[in-house]
């Protein structure tokens, strides 16, 4: 969290900040929020996103940050790597089988 004065309010960048479509990918203060199901608990996660599939995911319940760098600039194949990644790959390492974004 971030305070900016001795009267100012506190924020959070991972909590939702502005409207989104139901059912959607929510947004922080410049962070996205998405939202994982993991064997029957909801997650929420964290992610910086940035173009050329750079991405920081904060899976916090396993005290875990992941991070992925790539060249891909302006193109629009691969804009999930990273979920992909965290979801077929990293989550399966840490023991996790029933995972879906809700």
């Amino acid at each position: 969290m971030r305070c900016f004065g001795q009267n100012s309010p506190r924020i959070s960048p991972t909590a939702p900040s502005a409207p989104t479509a139901d059912g959607a990918i929510r947004y922080g203060y410049q962070w996205w929020i998405g939202r994982l199901e993991v064997d029957g608990e909801t997650w929420d996660l964290p992610m910086a996103v940035g173009n050329g599939n750079q991405r920081i995911l904060i899976v916090k319940p396993l005290n875990l940050v992941m991070v992925t760098t790539a060249g891909h600039y302006n193109q629009s194949e691969g804009v999930l790597w990273g979920q992909r990644l965290l979801m077929n790959y990293v989550l399966p390492a840490a023991g996790k089988r029933d995972i879906r974004w809700v």
